[in-house]
């Protein structure tokens, strides 16, 4: 229910907008306007839900594997809208950007891509371990209606930008450039946190008993 009224609010916001001043749409859904401002201020506090969890069971002696996925997967999502590579660097981390660079920035070019292979194959590692568990966790997640939710919201994040290019080209005499792509991706945000939210609500990590003396 939250779910839809949410949508209606968004949707409603932003085709309001669009109908009564389709300048106006176009200025808040651009690059680093309000709406994009708004998702990552959401994708963030999904990153944090999903960090004090995390925290949680690892206080409750519980395996925190499950958080590991989500704060991770959180942090990629996150790290792509907010383009935290190009505002760093100057420009995305791309093979063809890599060799254009001059060859101090070459060297640090590379370190950086040694770091990250090296936390993948930490992450990939620490996957592969706990991977029964964490399979038994998603598809009791997916008979919830916030694991159904949390899916629901990765998986829009996750095919508006694959298809973002695709997006942008319906009806561009009608939709202003992003508007269907910012939409859809402010929608996923806010069903994201009210996912993890209803989780805490209805599954709430326990403290660990008081050892006995």
């Amino acid at each position: 229910m939250q779910a839809l009224v949410v949508t209606a609010i968004i949707t409603a916001s932003l085709g309001g907008c669009l109908f009564w001043d389709p300048a106006m749409a176009a200025l808040i859904v651009a690059e680093d306007a309000p709406v994009e401002m708004v998702e990552a201020v959401l994708l963030a506090m999904a990153l944090a839900l999903c960090l004090v969890r995390w925290r949680g069971l690892l206080a409750a002696g519980r395996s925190p594997a499950s958080e590991v996925v989500l704060a991770v997967g959180f942090f990629i999502l996150l790290e792509g809208e907010i383009e935290l590579w190009q505002r760093v660097l100057g420009s995305t981390m791309t093979f063809r950007h890599t060799f254009r660079q001059p060859p101090a920035l070459f060297a640090v070019w590379l370190s950086l891509y040694a770091v990250m292979l090296a936390l993948l194959v930490l992450f990939a590692s620490y996957i592969l371990r706990r991977l029964v568990p964490l399979w038994r966790w998603g598809l009791a997640a997916l008979r919830t209606d916030w694991g159904r939710l949390l899916v629901l919201s990765v998986a829009i994040l996750v095919l508006t930008e694959v298809f973002e290019r695709r997006l942008n080209r319906i009806l561009p005499t009608v939709f202003p450039k992003s508007m269907l792509e910012e939409t859809l991706e402010l929608i996923a945000g806010a069903y994201a946190v009210l996912a993890l939210i209803e989780r805490e609500r209805v599954e709430p990590v326990k403290p660990a008993p008081p050892a006995e003396a």
